[in-house]
């Protein structure tokens, strides 16, 4: 699943799902969930979930669960929770659960709500490097601005090679 750059998924008073490669078995080479310089946004009520796996294919290289970069934004405001669960597939390289690089903003301006959970497995590649559980860098921000927690939940990649952290 892609949103290229320009893009944007809004809702009012609805949430937004997105759910790729469930089974986490398809081979090639993509990320489950890749959000590129785009919005999605929730208005008034409605949940932000994101739930991707990434591809089964050995030799290839970012396989992530879910990608944003580029100055994506993920956002809810008035009420409602977002939540990203990726999970790494199988490849040589960047099989990350979550990568967040270059100016993401993941958002909640909920006063009362407004929980962010983000939940990274690194791919299972025993040969690979970079099999993060969540990945983050690049001056982005994850933030609540009103009472809701912040979660976050890493899961390193089975492999015994560098960069395999949770």
């Amino acid at each position: 699943m892609n949103v290229a750059a320009g893009s944007s998924v809004t809702t009012v008073n609805g949430g937004i799902t997105f759910t790729a490669n469930p089974t986490g078995t398809a081979t090639g080479n993509f990320s489950g969930i890749h959000v590129d310089g785009a919005t999605l946004l929730t208005l008034g009520s409605g949940n932000i979930s994101l739930l991707g796996f990434g591809a089964d294919q050995a030799g290839t290289q970012l396989n992530a669960g879910i990608v944003l970069r580029n100055s994506t934004l993920v956002e809810t405001r008035s009420s409602g929770n977002i939540t990203l669960d990726g999970t790494g597939g199988n490849g040589t390289i960047w099989n990350d659960g979550l990568h967040i690089v270059t100016n993401v903003l993941v958002n909640s301006t909920a006063a009362a709500t407004g929980k962010i959970t983000m939940i990274g497995r690194g791919g299972a590649s025993t040969t690979g490097i970079d099999n993060r559980g969540v990945a983050m860098g690049g001056n982005s921000l994850i933030r609540s601005q009103g009472s809701g927690d912040l979660e976050f939940t890493g899961f390193g990649g089975s492999t015994t090679s560098s960069n395999t952290f949770g």
